[in-house]
């Protein structure tokens, strides 16, 4: 369990650098390359793995309720109970949707106030589209997170047990949607992937014809 915890820390912590990422761009553009340096994507990667990985190891803050199962498949996991993981769901799901949300809104606040051209209208509706289509499953991990800690405070293990099956399914949601959302909004990123594939195709068909060629031959 305590790499589940890990994975969703780092899942979730990296909504923040996402947001901080595009909030440095619409308040800070002429500084933008310099503030995400490599130097400072290496610290702040860092600093997101290791807030994970001690926000994961339960026995840090509850060592009585610490347990050690063996998984079917031979592994040994240490799991911290229902209580420690419906509180690290909903302190880890409130702060990201905090900051997020005040970083969109600066942004949005921001290009409105100092934006006067006609692209004005188009950062807010791409910046807009980013944000709630971000925040959908965040706020749906959040929902169910809450849902799962009152069924652990009034020890409803049947609710208990169909939010942890749901969050198995909703996960795979958060993971892939953000890939997804870039593809649809950011048309750079488009044409880089529709030129990647288009430049493979060519290279394939390029290559059947030269193999044709040396058959006949």
């Amino acid at each position: 369990m305590t790499v589940l915890y890990i994975g969703k820390g780092v899942l979730f912590l990296t909504e923040i650098l996402i947001a901080m990422n595009r909030f440095t761009v619409f308040r800070f553009p002429f500084h933008h390359q310099q503030l995400w340096c490599q130097t400072s994507i290496i610290i702040v990667c860092v600093a997101v793995w290791t807030i994970s990985i001690i926000a994961s190891l339960p026995f840090v803050f509850s060592s009585d309720r610490v347990k050690f199962v063996f998984a079917p498949n031979g592994i040994l996991q240490m799991y911290g109970g229902t209580a420690y993981d419906s509180i690290h769901s909903v302190v880890l799901l409130s702060l990201v949707v905090i900051i997020c949300t005040t970083l969109y809104c600066s942004a949005l606040r921001y290009t409105r106030n100092n934006l006067t051209s006609s692209k004005l209208t188009v950062l807010d509706r791409n910046l807009l589209l980013c944000a709630l289509f971000s925040a959908l499953p965040i706020l749906a991990e959040l929902v169910r997170s809450v849902i799962g800690g009152y069924a652990t405070l009034f020890e409803n293990k049947a609710l208990y047990a169909i939010v942890t099956e749901w969050s198995l399914y909703q996960m795979e949601i958060i993971v892939t949607l953000p890939a997804w959302l870039q593809l649809l909004i950011n048309v750079n990123l488009r044409c880089i992937v529709f030129g990647t594939l288009k430049k493979s195709s060519t290279t394939r068909e390029t290559q059947r014809t030269r193999t044709s060629v040396h058959a006949w031959r």
